[in-house]
């Protein structure tokens, strides 16, 4: 057992531990305003603020980026005057969005929003939501604001 586990420990050693996690804060490009733009037009409930911070992992002195977080405003113990939990991350090739967000037990929802095609304006938009309460949850999957599927359970 002691060789398995000091062949573990060493590539532990060498894959992960030799790597740097890193955050910048900053500002939006323009290619991820673009993305968010498109976006937005089938996600209007999502918020998205200027103001990012990009993860990077640095590996042998390359700086990779992992993903971008929006950096939501909160005002008390609140985001946008009802939520207790906001967060919504950005891929690192900008064609994936992961969001949840919470206001307690009475709605909470989470879900990906995909950009499926070669080029931004050929893109198709993909989103699946679980929006769930206290007793209830639903799954639904758009295809460029038309749903194409929709499933309801008890919780």
């Amino acid at each position: 057992m002691k060789p398995i586990f000091s062949i573990l420990c060493f590539f532990i050693a060498q894959n992960v531990i030799a790597q740097t996690l890193i955050q910048e804060k900053g500002r939006l490009t323009p290619e991820e305003t673009k993305v968010i733009q498109v976006v937005q037009q089938y996600h209007r409930a999502l918020k998205f603020p200027k103001e990012v911070t990009r993860h990077y992992a640095i590996k042998g002195g390359k700086k990779t980026l992992v993903k971008t977080t929006f950096n939501h405003p909160k005002k008390g113990m609140f985001y946008y005057q009802s939520f207790i939990y906001y967060k919504v991350e950005l891929s690192p090739d900008n064609r994936t969005i992961n969001y949840r967000y919470s206001s307690g037990r009475a709605f909470s929802s989470e879900g990906q929003i995909y950009l499926t095609g070669p080029t931004l304006a050929s893109s198709k938009v993909v989103r699946n939501d679980f929006s769930y309460g206290t007793t209830a949850g639903t799954t639904t999957v758009w295809v460029n604001n038309k749903k194409v599927y929709e499933k309801n359970d008890r919780l």
